[in-house]
């Protein structure tokens, strides 16, 4: 919520192409981090609702 503010602040004051770069900016680094996360096996024990809601589901493909 404080990111609006702050960014319609700054686009006021500096304008907006400037906080729209920095913004784009922090998509491609928060994007690109994200190819450093290592994935996780989960715990097989654990069901999810999801695979019994798709199976019941009377629209199948």
């Amino acid at each position: 919520m404080s990111a609006f503010f702050i960014g319609g602040a700054l686009g006021t004051l500096v304008g907006w192409r400037l906080v729209f770069g920095i913004v784009l900016a922090l998509a491609v680094v928060v994007f690109a981090l994200s190819f450093t996360l290592r994935s996780d096996r989960g715990q097989a024990g654990i069901k999810t609702a999801s695979r019994q809601l798709s199976s019941a589901s009377p629209c199948s493909l």
